[in-house]
């Protein structure tokens, strides 16, 4: 089997043709906001650009953020739409396969070689005329096709997985929804309360089951205590090896991935007093954008903290929540939650410096909720773990499956792992 060298700029082209943005709707919008880092594919956007017209790509071009290339923001588009100028759009020839083109783009070589030519200290920008020239192996659009099925199928696995956990949070928070919100939780027959003709009482949010009353978050956490950051290297005092868990990682935890959370060291004291525990629940108190809120959570199970290697800690721009009861974790995560997905947390957020802060301690002290006895708390703990442990099992297959692809990906596209012969001997 040989193969050959080409340039990138041999197979591709880039897209430059406009669209007036009056034609985008969001669901069809790409920016360098929704484009996820690390080979993510892409998100919902939020917002519509003020530019009266933006560049178009169609399906299966392939989309690149240019602006601080070691985000490694890459998505080959399955559906067309309008982008911002800052994303470059790649067309493939007919010399190549979109699918293997991608796989050699959607890679730590690429992004490297990208970051040697990019322009710029404090934002870097890719060079256009310097992208084209990445080298890539050209073997015949058989043996292309044939190693970009390999790739594909590990992704499809995933892609499914992943879709599997959407399913899975969505069907939590519906149960959350049910009980706590319809008050339709199980009563001591088994039946929906409400609907069975369960009594309601009166209270400052409305009715409430008889039995319940209004608190706060206060009333049902132990303690709330700040991460660390630590040094980089192991270096005095600093000695105690951990992974840090930031605000960007949550998401990613959440789904059961291990997110890139970095390696840090921390003074041995600081461990003993922030370490990670099963059971603990972490909140982003700095960060967010415009349309995003801080606030992010996370829960920490046992399933979460034996993905890592190192002990488990957050950023000092998280908190760590420790609960009255291991049991309250469901609980309290979704109605947190439910809160955050409907941007109550905006309205705790202060700052002044383009970096927001949120005020966890007013939510905490001051933000009223509904709070269940606690057997009602308890009983959907037993009702939605296993569905939690479900999904951290699935996002330890994921990292497993992405491991696999990571590990083939430049073993197939160098040649060091050869396609079949029958393949192979259709190149001439």
């Amino acid at each position: 089997m040989r193969f050959k060298y080409v340039r990138l700029g041999d197979v591709a082209i880039y897209l430059k043709e406009k669209i007036y943005t009056n034609k985008i709707r969001l669901n069809n919008y790409v920016s360098t906001e929704n484009l996820k880092p690390d080979i993510g594919g892409v998100d919902s956007s939020n917002k519509l650009p003020t530019t009266k017209m933006i560049t178009k790509f169609n399906k299966w071009n392939i989309l690149i953020s240019n602006i601080r290339p070691y985000f490694k923001k890459i998505w080959l588009a399955d559906w067309s739409g309008g982008c911002s100028n800052d994303v470059l759009v790649l067309k493939a020839t007919d010399k190549i396969n979109i699918f293997y083109l991608y796989y050699n783009l959607a890679c730590d070589r690429f992004f490297d070689f990208v970051m040697a030519g990019a322009k710029g200290t404090k934002m870097p920008r890719g060079d256009k005329d310097h992208i084209m020239k990445y080298e890539l192996m050209l073997p015949s659009i058989d043996c292309q096709k044939f190693i970009a099925d390999i790739l594909s199928t590990l992704d499809q696995k995933i892609q499914i997985n992943s879709k599997i956990n959407q399913n899975l949070e969505a069907t939590a928070q519906a149960i959350f929804k049910h009980w706590f919100v319809d008050f339709e939780f199980p009563n001591e027959e088994g039946k929906p309360y409400k609907s069975s003709g369960g009594e309601m009482v009166d209270s400052e949010l409305g009715l409430i089951p008889k039995g319940w009353k209004l608190g706060f978050f206060k009333h049902l956490i132990t303690s709330v205590v700040g991460g660390d950051w630590g040094r980089t290297t192991c270096q005095g005092n600093y000695t105690h090896k951990v992974n840090v868990v930031r605000g960007a990682d949550i998401p990613e935890i959440s789904v059961g991935n291990k997110g890139n959370v970095p390696t840090r060291f921390i003074l041995e004291k600081n461990y003993e007093r922030k370490a990670l525990r099963k059971g603990n629940l972490v909140v982003e108190i700095s960060g967010g954008s415009p349309t995003q809120s801080t606030g992010r959570i996370t829960y920490i199970s046992q399933d979460v903290l034996k993905k890592f290697d190192s002990d488990l800690v957050c950023t000092n721009f998280c908190r760590v929540l420790t609960l009255n009861h291991s049991s309250f974790i469901e609980f309290v995560y979704l109605y947190w939650q439910q809160l955050y997905d409907s941007g109550v947390f905006f309205l705790y957020e202060n700052g002044t410096t383009g970096i927001k802060n949120l005020d966890i301690d007013s939510v905490l002290k001051n933000y009223s909720i509904i709070q269940p006895p606690d057997k009602i708390i308890d009983n959907f703990h037993q009702t939605l773990k296993d569905i939690y442990k479900k999904i951290q099992v699935i996002g330890e297959e994921n990292t497993k499956l992405s491991m696999v692809r990571d590990t083939l990906l430049p073993k197939l596209m160098s040649g060091e792992i050869r396609v079949p012969m029958e393949v192979a001997e259709q190149e001439n």
